[in-house]
């Protein structure tokens, strides 16, 4: 589904149940399974799209691997993934892909040893800069994912967004989030009030793009962060 200006708008083929759904500055990256019908294998691997969607790209692991948790680099259109099951000959575990999803090599993972790791989050812009986050904080690497040193230490984070020159992340403190943008130039950092979420509301996946925040939640609503104000886009699933 897209968003305009004039309401939500629903794309009549490739309706495929998508896993890892990353936008880039072409298109999108994405897994999961095929729709019923579809001349593609289950599951999908790492597929790109263009045209809004209308043409889809295989790039490799069709048939083999369904990737819940993927990050695409906005522009540079590096992938940073998880793979939980193996393939015919990739085992579990952190993968980088530096050609756009057509192959893939392991991270090593150095500096996170006794961390809890939530999610992963690519840089916009630069290929190998890599941030992973969760119950101890966010570690970043600019190796691809060899070496991580802590970027933001003793926030419990949910979720999290990198620009080419912003980092915005969402942290749990007791009953509450608290969403702060850093500026990666001058290590500056901004509060910006949420909007008012209900208890079964989670914050769990943050965008940033054109001086935008977009928000979803765990009860599938939608907000858009635009002129310092929030705009509910669909409430519970539902257009407003």
């Amino acid at each position: 589904m897209e968003f305009r200006k004039d309401g939500w708008y629903e794309l009549s083929s490739n309706r495929h149940d998508y896993m890892g759904f990353e936008l880039v500055k072409d298109g999108f990256y994405a897994s999961g399974h095929p729709e019923q019908d579809s001349p593609y294998k289950n599951p999908l691997g790492v597929v790109h799209g263009t045209d809004k969607g209308e043409t889809l790209d295989i790039r490799s692991l069709e048939g083999e691997a369904d990737f819940h948790y993927m990050s695409a680099g906005f522009e540079s259109e590096s992938l940073y993934v998880y793979l939980e099951t193996a393939t015919s000959e990739l085992e579990p575990g952190f993968y980088r892909s530096l050609d756009g999803g057509t192959s893939f090599e392991p991270m090593k993972m150095n500096g996170i040893e006794g961390r809890g790791i939530a999610g992963i989050t690519a840089d916009a812009s630069e290929p190998k800069r890599v941030f992973v986050y969760g119950p101890d904080g966010i570690l970043v690497s600019d190796d691809g994912g060899d070496t991580f040193e802590p970027f933001l230490e003793q926030k419990q984070i949910v979720t999290m967004t990198s620009t080419k020159e912003e980092l915005a992340s969402i942290a749990k403190d007791g009953a509450s989030f608290n969403l702060v943008v850093s500026n990666l130039t001058d290590k500056t950092e901004t509060t910006v009030e949420l909007p008012s979420l209900n208890a079964d509301s989670i914050p769990i996946e943050l965008v940033s793009q054109d001086g935008r925040l977009l928000l979803a939640t765990s009860d599938n609503s939608v907000y858009v962060y635009e002129s310092e104000e929030w705009t509910q886009l669909l409430q519970a699933g539902k257009v407003n």
